[in-house]
């Protein structure tokens, strides 16, 4: 399972994550367009997001199945 995070978050999360198994990116500077070119390119099956506004494009532009508010 593919995970973006697109915000900061504590390394130790993702650290975690991928020890479980999960492929983890992170983008934090991830927002708008750039957001929704970052989901078509990762393909992300969750996306992880503290502030970050999610536009409804990136809906759209991945196999998103959760989107995450840390």
């Amino acid at each position: 399972m593919r995970i973006l995070i697109a915000d900061k978050l504590d390394e130790s999360v993702v650290d975690d994550l991928e020890r479980r198994g999960f492929k983890v990116e992170t983008d934090p500077a991830a927002s708008g367009e750039a957001l929704v070119a970052r989901i078509s390119d990762f393909d992300p099956h969750v996306l992880v997001v503290r502030s970050t506004k999610v536009p409804a494009e990136a809906m759209d532009a991945g196999a998103i199945e959760l989107i995450v508010r840390a």
